[in-house]
């Protein structure tokens, strides 16, 4: 009897975690999903708009490129969430098997009791058993063993009722998850459509451009040189500042509490815009159109949409603005021993030599709507004379 009773609690708690364990699962599955759904809705606002230029652009094939890679994520997470449902789903019925076997062995069981106990005794058996009795201790003793024996009965039907209700909850729950699957079935293939379109897309650019090699070539020569003359007019500030103060690293008290919080912050501080995707990647990295072409990037860029704000990402100084021909205005704004740079900007906000605030509009990112349409902002992060990787700085 107390086997029996344990053997429900056991499986009404395991019953219990299962359920909390497939929120928690589904819950984390979902967050994700939304994630990369806000993903692929934020690159979706960019194309919308850039699509609206005709002219097949490097920065189009790099948007696809992240929607593809978008796309793909959500696929996965999809596919996560249809293999775990799948793993609950043969868990249900393998549990849902054992216990309608046990449900029927308990009613077997009881049964054969039952029918033991009348077949053999006599008629008004309660009352001869006690009548019978020695005297008033053993007649107590009998009514209280009855009474036993008779809550026994109960307890066996009340066990047989709960495992029956339990039993009914794992079923209706096995149907929905198995309406949930083929929901998130339909769901993964719509998405695979989107991303075959996206694809296909993809591979027109990439064709369309291979065949544009002078124009591309042209292309990298500009960025190259407009990031070789940032690069020079950074390290000109640098080496101005080291000689006035004799070091460029000696901080005031002041810049270096401002130093400790912004690397403190790191893999927290905000977008310098509001919105938006990378579509530049820091670093060495092979050119997407172009074979055996290296880009070497010394920050991140990100494309956003038509009157973007430029934002200052950490409280500090603004070092220097500077002017640099085919990328409008760039400003430099130094936070201790660390510099953010903001490079394609119009309509500066800001002057030099003024304390900024965090997420103070320091200007607007500039939207070529006579060439490819596109508004692109060029992000680096400097520590000391050293890049520093945005993304790694960036809250994702």
């Amino acid at each position: 009897m107390k086997k029996q009773v344990f053997y429900v609690n056991i499986l009404f708690l395991f019953f219990a975690f299962q359920l909390n364990l497939i929120a928690q699962t589904r819950g984390e599955l979902e967050l994700r999903k939304i994630k990369a759904r806000e993903e692929i809705e934020k690159t979706n606002k960019i194309i919308r708009e850039v699509s609206r230029n005709k002219n097949i652009s490097l920065n189009k094939i790099r948007i696809l490129n992240k929607q593809v890679e978008n796309r793909e994520e959500l696929i996965n997470q999809i596919s996560g969430e249809l293999k775990e449902l799948d793993k609950r789903i043969k868990e249900n019925e393998y549990i849902i098997s054992s216990f309608e076997k046990d449900i029927k062995g308990i009613k077997t069981e009881y049964g054969k009791l039952l029918q033991s106990v009348y077949q053999q005794r006599p008629p008004y058996f309660e009352l001869i058993y006690l009548f019978s009795s020695a005297d008033l201790n053993q007649a107590y003793k009998r009514t209280l063993y009855l009474r036993q024996y008779s809550q026994y009965r109960k307890k066996q039907v009340k066990i047989i009722l709960q495992m029956q209700e339990l039993l009914d909850i794992m079923n209706v729950e096995l149907a929905e998850k198995r309406m949930l699957k083929e929901e998130v079935y339909s769901e993964i293939t719509r998405e695979r459509v989107n991303l075959s379109y996206d694809i296909n897309k993809q591979e027109r650019y990439f064709t369309y451009l291979q065949k544009r090699e002078k124009n591309l070539k042209r292309e990298i020569r500009k960025n190259e040189n407009i990031a070789k003359k940032l690069d020079e007019e950074i390290n000109r500030i640098l080496a101005e500042e080291a000689k006035k103060a004799k070091s460029i690293y000696k901080l005031t008290p002041s810049d270096r509490i401002i130093s400790d919080k912004f690397e403190e912050n790191k893999g927290k501080l905000p977008w310098p815009t509001a919105s938006g995707i990378i579509t530049g990647k820091f670093g060495v990295h092979p050119h997407p159109v172009m074979k055996n072409i290296q880009i070497d990037n010394g920050g991140i860029d990100i494309t956003t949409t038509k009157g973007s704000s430029v934002r200052n990402i950490f409280e500090g100084v603004v070092m220097k603005i500077i002017a640099i021909p085919g990328a409008n205005q760039t400003v430099i704004i130094r936070h201790g021993s660390f510099l953010t740079v903001y490079r394609n900007i119009i309509d500066v906000k800001v002057r030099v030599g003024e304390k900024v605030d965090y997420l103070q509009e320091i200007g607007r990112v500039y939207s070529d709507t006579e060439g490819n349409g596109e508004t692109i902002l060029h992000f680096r992060i400097y520590k000391e004379k050293k890049t520093q990787n945005p993304e790694l700085w960036l809250s994702r």
